[in-house]
Formats: C-alpha cells, sequence, structure tokens
C-alpha cells in the first residue's frame, strides 16, 4: 500500500491564510481607524477580533497532517514530532462542519496508556479538488483492526 493523504492539502495554506488576516490584518486595520472604547460598536468588533485571534491560535498548535501509510497512521502536528499510531489504537472520531471545511477530532491511544487529541482539516470547497472525509476513514480504519 502506498501513501495516502487523509489532511487536506491545504492545511498549511489555510493555516497561514488565517492568520495573516486574523492576527495580523484585523488588529492593523482596527489601529488605523482608531478604536474608542466609548463606542459599542468598536468594543464589539475589539472582541470579536480578540476571539478570531483565539481561535487561529488554538488551530496553529492543534491542527494535525495525517498520513496512512502501510499498517499505521502518521499524525505530524504543525508544530510538533511526528507520531505513528497501528490502526488499533485509534478512537471514535467526531467532526464538526464549517461551511465546506471539516474539522474532525480523535484521540490515539499511547503506548504508555494515555490518549493524545489531533484535530484534522479536510476541505471540500470546488476548488481544492479534493474529496478526502477523515471521519469516514477512521471509522473504516477502526473496523479494519476488528
Amino acid at each position: 500500500m502506498k501513501e495516502k493523504k487523509i489532511s487536506s492539502t491545504w492545511t498549511k495554506p489555510m493555516l497561514i491564510l488565517m492568520s495573516v488576516v486574523w492576527v495580523i490584518g484585523i488588529p492593523v486595520f482596527l489601529i488605523i481607524n482608531g478604536i474608542d472604547f466609548n463606542n459599542p460598536g468598536h468594543i464589539f468588533a475589539l472582541i470579536v477580533c480578540l476571539l478570531l485571534i483565539g481561535i487561529t491560535l488554538y488551530l496553529t498548535f492543534n491542527l494535525t497532517e495525517v498520513t496512512l501509510k502501510e499498517n499505521e497512521l502518521i499524525f505530524k502536528k504543525i508544530f510538533g514530532k511526528e507520531h505513528s499510531y497501528a490502526f488499533d489504537k485509534i478512537g471514535y472520531p467526531s467532526s464538526m462542519r464549517f461551511k465546506r471545511l471539516k474539522f474532525t477530532s480523535v484521540e490515539m491511544k499511547q503506548k504508555s496508556g494515555d490518549t493524545k487529541k489531533y484535530l484534522v482539516l479536510n476541505n471540500n470547497a470546488l476548488l481544492s479538488g479534493e474529496r478526502i472525509d477523515a471521519e469516514e476513514i477512521f471509522l473504516a480504519l477502526r473496523k479494519i483492526k476488528k
């Protein structure tokens, strides 16, 4: 069996785009236009900006690239070490869809008995050319182990 990518090839580019827009673009826009703390609309915009920055930072440290290779899954967080797991270590996946993006969360059992959680991004946008569903793949691989 050859390697098959389970996560989107757009994981890193989308993360970079989100970082530029949310973490850099919006604060610069707010600073240039001036923030009036007496205006409730400005305070609301600042709260939304902080929320988007928090979500982007969470995704930066938790998004994972996943590759299926032979009889193992290889997980590599954007900022982290690579870990490989056998199919019998797959926990039950759960997912959340945001328009054409699908975020799948899966827990993998470590050798020590602990579990480690990974977040996988799938992009089903029209121009992405991808039709991968990590949740379905994880569920199918769970059945193989039995």
